[in-house]
C-alpha cells in the first residue's frame, strides 16, 4: 500500500520529470491527545496564531480556531502537530 507521504513524493517526481512543472503537496494537521493522534483537517494552507488559539484554514476555505499550540511542524511529511 502507497502511504500519501510516498504518494505525494510520486507525483512530485513525475511531474519534475516528465511535466517540467512543481506539484505542490498540501499539508495535513493533526491534534495530538494522550499520545494518539487524529486529522483535525487536510489540505492546510494557512495557519495563524491568534491568541490563545490556532486558526486554520484549507485551500477550499474550510476554517477552524482551536484552542490549540504548534508541538512540531514535518514538511518532509507534510504534517502539522497540535497539542493542548
Amino acid at each position: 500500500m502507497i502511504t500519501p507521504e510516498k504518494q505525494c513524493e510520486l507525483y512530485l517526481l513525475f511531474n519534475v520529470m516528465v511535466m517540467g512543472g512543481i506539484f505542490m503537496c498540501q499539508i495535513n494537521a493533526y491534534v495530538e491527545r494522550g499520545g494518539i493522534e487524529e486529522l483535525i483537517m487536510e489540505n492546510v494552507d494557512i495557519v495563524e496564531p491568534e491568541g490563545k488559539n490556532i486558526s486554520l484554514r484549507s485551500i477550499f476555505g474550510e476554517q477552524k480556531v482551536l484552542p490549540l499550540r504548534i508541538k512540531y511542524i514535518s514538511m518532509v511529511n507534510n504534517k502539522i502537530t497540535l497539542e493542548e
